[in-house]
């Protein structure tokens, strides 16, 4: 029998929030809701002021991105207007920020293209985004805020989805190495690394534990006549650590993973 699953129920933002100014500006300026839309933009917000006046205007927030840039978020509890559109532009050049985060319940179509053609037009280094604010129950559960992002720069989605795939492949790089020793030490290496450290297949075996007559064991290691067990991988690990033959490895497959991380 299948387990039965519950609905999403859509919540009015009014009933969550009377009013812009005196309920959802405050909630959306306190540190952890502020960070949730962060996260969703990719960005680090701190909270710079609340009500931020100007010459004839006053801006809802406005905060300080990790890279040092102003932003100015401007809310909406209903549908986008043209005044809110007018407001945007004008409370930017007032305060002279880099990206404009507008919020709204829902984005009209001509609100959407007039970002779009703002993010088109303008230098790389001004941002606008349109975001759709949300929230959602299931049954009688606590309510959730969900910001969807339904207008952004041109490059920005481009870059997410970059960052994204760098990680993917570094985890998988990450992956790929972490095998044991036999993986990416072949039988030779480990006897130039043996040898590097002035030690006969006898000391070797010695210093990893094995019995007296175990030095044949090593020479079938290195002649790859048989694998290094699992239980002495680390401690042959180790003990060859500081040589030649394996900080070159090691250099190689860190050169690697740093060029996936970089697309290069």
């Amino acid at each position: 029998m299948f387990e039965k699953l519950s609905r999403l129920d859509a919540v009015d933002l009014r009933d969550v929030w009377d009013t812009e100014a005196q309920h959802f500006t405050p909630w959306l300026a306190e540190e952890d809701n502020l960070r949730l839309l962060g996260a969703t933009l990719r960005m680090g917000l701190e909270i710079e002021g609340v009500e931020i006046s100007g010459e004839g205007f006053r801006a809802d927030i406005l905060c300080k991105n990790e890279d040092g840039t102003h932003v100015l978020i401007e809310n909406q509890l209903g549908e986008t207007d043209y005044s809110h559109l007018g407001q945007i532009l004008t409370y930017a050049a007032g305060l002279n920020v880099q990206t404009v985060i507008w919020i709204a319940k829902k984005f009209k179509d001509e609100h959407r293209a007039a970002l779009d053609r703002l993010n088109e037009i303008t230098d790389e280094h001004y941002q606008y985004f349109g975001v759709e604010i949300k929230v959602w129950k299931i049954g009688d559960s606590a309510r959730a805020p969900q910001f969807e992002v339904v207008s952004s720069p041109n490059n920005w989605r481009r870059v997410v989805s970059r960052n994204r795939q760098r990680e993917i492949n570094k985890n998988l790089v990450v992956k790929a190495i972490e095998p044991p020793v036999q993986f990416y030490l072949t039988g030779t290496e480990i006897r130039e690394a043996r040898k590097e450290l002035g030690l006969s297949q006898a000391d070797l075996a010695e210093k990893l534990g094995l019995q007296r007559s175990s030095d044949a064991a090593v020479g079938d290691w290195e002649n790859e006549r048989s694998k290094v067990p699992p239980r002495h991988w680390e401690n042959l690990m180790a003990l060859v650590a500081d040589t030649s033959i394996v900080k070159n490895k090691q250099g190689f497959i860190d050169e690697g993973i740093r060029e996936v991380e970089t697309g290069v």
